[in-house]
């Protein structure tokens, strides 16, 4: 019948006019039908009434939230708004928001048509004593100069000194004064705290506490002398959605647990995004002389709790660890910058470091001069699919204005984990920061930038460095499963909070969980909400859930006490015999035999990993014809030199630690297990696959890198023979080569994975044959997509350094590095205007139940120094001449030593 009266009459748009529908168009759809129908006549459907709207050129509001009230909500929600305390207001409101912030208030208080009737405006509305309102009178100008006193000491102020200040004599005409101030604090949404000696202030539902301390257990010569650990994180928010004092506990535990010097906090210590407009909001309708005074007190008091949630760190020597605070004009906003100076002022291990990124911080305890520029988000950018983009757009910008590089820059903001080093490319290397805080879908509009955790670099006295990655995101993911059951609740409570930890519940689906009835689960349930454990029910969606403010203050995320680590040195493009047009070797043979296996040593490495390219090749390039192969050598001496290099870096170390395994053990005791799990612990693992170069002979029916892994094994057989006689040991040919065969892994380009390590880590050695990209993140980013079963995808090809880090679910912390090059250079990027990185990764893996939480990872690497080709040269001559390779020298099948030129 609705449907045929509405067709049966025509509105007269035009008669309605643009003047009316303007004055309906910020109410709710169901009010604007009606003074339509009231107008017009007819009730006209919602499609036509909003053509008209466009038609009349007439934009209503994107977003309506009083569209999502009922009928009734709105009816009372314009009842209490004028004059009842805010709780009520809220409450009128509260089955469709449940969680209804200051900002929506406001916003539905314009759109149903009360605004600027209330006479509680912004922080002025909330309960005052017996629940009524308070009017937020006139301060007199004794309370105003008793505010100002109070909001400059925070922690609180002596009766005495208060005296001194207003000017009154006794403890009673004291408190008397301070007393008067109890109704505009509460008013504004703060509780005022007397004792017998001082009084302060606190925002309401925060309490006063001393900031947890957590000490550094060490050696003071371990802590002192092995160069300096600086932690470095971004992203707290805190008073947004996503803050968490967990996280903080948590990135305090991990500076412990690695010995920080000092930390550095790389912007968005608050979410001022939020924080802004909330306070605007609160302050508004303030008196105006009296409006920078509130203003004030909020900043202090969110100081105040940032002074308590953020715990300290204690050296080993009593003294505390710095923090410095970097600002962000983006994310901190101006407010951010005052609440991080008061802060400062709080607390003495504090400092703040400003707004800008033009101050690097000197790192100490080292043996030269090493600075390191913390870098926050200066301003927004276009988004970015990729990781790299936008701190590689903002590097080269600092580069520029600051003149000269740093040592090392670490970029806040940005959500991501990314490592690029030094070590030929670059002139500054740099890090991105994971986020501190439970990351919002409106902050992940960039896919990259969703990285939850914390990152210590670790500088050594020589330079050196590693970069750790502490993954906090898996935990983040699974936080409500460490929601703890009160201990005085009910065997049904318990098993109620069991279920919602999975995720919000419908009453009528914990009815079937648990086999009882509604009413019976709403009572429990209902008592649970009245113990404070968190729970609360969203009448809107009709859920179950725990609240965000419950998870932002009592969450505590455990890390693993005790891990499984293992370390990994990885390199690539090692391209045998590949020399310049001129004659100079370009394989770095005296790194792979003298720095390699110190390196292996040094971080007691468990595998070494070659990511393809280990020989020169010839075929599809010419190279032998084009004087880019050694002496014109052919593809058999160049996989048996490439045998040679990886065994030596196999074998040395196998000799130290085979030497330590048998220090206590008598060799005529030794059964043959024990003997085969002492080498085994002493022969690192050798995973490689092939690269292009390698390739290149497959095309005449040539098996690529087969010649390479005989050699490898009869290199490595042969030494370890040698070695088991030295303590009167041997093993039996098959049961030596069985055991050489189970530490050597060749890898695949298919998703299949071939290689886990000893701690259970899977393992992806790759060689792209793609070119490189200026983004320098799109290869490692799609190459972890393609291996999604990988937890470290090791590949070269590109002869650029690179590394990052993506944590996903039920994987944990994901780790990809991009290998550089063991060439000292090569005549085709020479003439293509690029340059190459050199040396080899170390990345050391912790992992706990197949899961890896950590990631420490660094390159070493040197720039050549003057004489050095020709010194690597003669290592080349002598390790052919040793091996009877030497077909074309002149000292070929000579037995007298072939000494390297000076």
């Amino acid at each position: 019948m609705a449907e045929k009266s509405r067709s049966s009459k025509q509105i007269a748009w035009e008669k309605l006019g643009r003047k009316f529908l303007i004055s309906i168009k910020d109410k709710p759809v169901d009010e604007i039908l009606d003074a339509i129908e009231k107008r017009g006549g007819v009730r006209p459907l919602w499609s036509t009434a909003r053509r008209k709207f466009s038609d009349f050129k007439i934009k209503r509001p994107k977003i309506q939230l009083a569209e999502k009230l009922s009928p009734e909500e709105r009816e009372k929600f314009r009842k209490v708004y004028p004059s009842a305390p805010i709780a009520e207001v809220r409450g009128s409101i509260s089955k469709t928001f449940p969680e209804v912030t200051p900002s929506q208030v406001h916003t539905l208080a314009k759109q149903l048509g009360v605004a600027g009737t209330r006479t509680l405006k912004g922080a002025a509305s909330v309960n005052g004593q017996n629940g009524k309102a308070v009017t937020s009178a006139k301060l007199t100008d004794k309370q105003q100069v008793l505010l100002g006193y109070l909001i400059k000491a925070p922690l609180g102020v002596d009766f005495s000194d208060l005296a001194v200040e207003l000017g009154v004599r006794g403890k009673a005409e004291v408190q008397k004064c301070v007393e008067s101030l109890r109704k505009p604090l509460d008013a504004h949404g703060y509780s005022l705290f007397i004792d017998e000696k001082k009084a302060a202030i606190s925002r309401k539902g925060f309490d006063l506490r001393e900031p947890k301390v957590f000490p550094i257990e060490m050696p003071i010569e371990q802590y002192y002398g092995n160069g300096a650990n600086v932690c470095i994180f971004s992203g707290l928010y805190y008073g947004s959605e996503g803050f968490r004092e967990g996280l903080g506990d948590l990135n305090q535990y991990i500076q412990k647990t690695h010995g920080a010097h000092f930390s550095i906090l790389a912007g968005g210590l608050v979410d001022g995004r939020e924080m802004l407009p909330y306070l605007r909001s609160a302050l508004k309708g303030e008196k105006r002389d009296e409006k920078a005074l509130w203003e004030q007190m909020y900043l202090m008091q969110i100081a105040k709790e940032l002074s308590m949630c953020l715990p300290r760190l204690k050296k080993p020597d009593g003294e505390w660890v710095k923090l410095y605070i970097l600002t962000s004009p983006i994310l901190d906003k101006g407010i951010g910058a005052e609440i991080a100076k008061e802060l400062a002022e709080l607390r003495d291990d504090i400092v703040y470091w400003g707004d800008k990124n033009d101050q690097p911080l000197l790192v100490k305890h080292l043996e030269k001069a090493f600075n390191l520029l913390p870098v926050s988000l200066q301003r927004t950018g276009l988004r970015s699919k990729f990781a790299s983009t936008k701190i590689q757009s903002q590097i080269r910008v600092i580069l520029k204005v600051l003149g000269h590089a740093p040592n090392f820059a670490a970029f806040g903001g940005y959500g991501v984990s990314i490592h690029k080093p030094a070590v030929g490319e670059a002139k500054c290397p740099y890090i991105g920061l994971p986020n501190l805080h439970v990351p919002s879908e409106r902050e992940t509009k960039d896919d990259a930038e969703s990285e939850v955790g914390t990152r210590v670099v670790k500088v050594r006295k020589d330079g050196n460095y590693t970069v750790t990655f502490s993954d906090f995101k898996e935990l983040v993911r699974n936080e409500r499963s460490l929601i703890k059951v009160p201990p005085s609740a009910t065997d049904l409570q318990k098993s109620i909070i069991e279920v919602i930890k999975e995720r919000p519940t419908f009453l009528g689906v914990l009815a079937d969980r648990l086999g009882k009835p509604r009413e019976e689960i709403k009572n429990a349930a209902d008592a649970l909400e009245r113990f404070r454990a968190g729970l609360i029910y969203d009448e809107k969606r009709r859920l179950y859930d725990f609240s965000n403010s419950f998870l932002q203050s009592k969450i505590r995320y455990r890390w693993p006490e005790k891990f499984c680590e293992e370390a990994i040195v990885s390199g690539a493009c090692v391209h045998a015999l590949a020399t310049y047009p001129d004659g100079t070797v370009l394989t770095d043979v005296k790194f792979m035999l003298e720095a390699l296996p110190r390196i292996i040593l040094e971080n007691r490495a468990s595998t070494l990993v070659i990511a393809g390219d280990g020989i020169q090749g010839s075929k599809v390039h010419n190279l032998h014809l084009r004087g880019e192969v050694f002496w014109g050598l052919d593809l058999n001496t160049q996989e048996h030199v490439y045998a040679l290099l990886v065994g030596t870096g196999m074998i040395l170390p196998f000799k130290v630690w085979f030497g330590d395994f048998m220090k206590d053990k008598k060799p005529e005791l030794l059964t043959r297990e024990a003997l085969l799990s002492g080498m085994n612990l002493s022969l690192v693992d050798f995973a490689y696959c092939a690269g292009n170069h390698d390739l290149w002979q497959t095309g005449d029916a040539v098996k690529a890198l087969a010649y390479f892994r005989d050699k490898l094994k009869e290199f490595l057989m042969s030494e370890i023979s040698k070695t088991l006689k030295l303590f009167s040991l041997e093993l039996d040919f098959l049961t030596l080569s069985a055991f050489v065969d189970s530490k050597i892994f060749k890898d695949l380009p298919d998703e299949k994975i071939r290689y886990v390590t000893p701690c259970g880590v899977k393992v992806k050695i790759i060689h792209p044959h793609t070119a490189r990209n200026e983004t320098l993140s799109i290869p490692p980013e799609r190459l972890l997509a393609k291996y999604s079963d990988a937890q470290v995808v090791i590949a070269g090809n590109w002869h650029t350094a690179f590394d990052m880090q993506q944590s996903e679910e039920n994987i944990g912390a994901r780790h990809m590095v991009q290998c550089p090059t063991l060439l000292l250079r090569t005549f085709f990027e020479d003439n293509k205007m690029k340059r190459t990185d050199f040396g080899v990764n170390i990345t050391k893996i912790r992992s706990f139940e197949g899961k890896v939480y950590e990631v420490e990872t660094g390159f070493r690497g040197s720039p050549i120094e003057s004489g050095y080709e020709r010194e690597n040269n003669g290592f080349m001559e002598r390790l052919l001449h040793d091996h009877d390779l030497d077909v074309f020298s002149s000292q070929h099948g000579k037995k007298e030593e072939v000494k390297a030129p000076q």
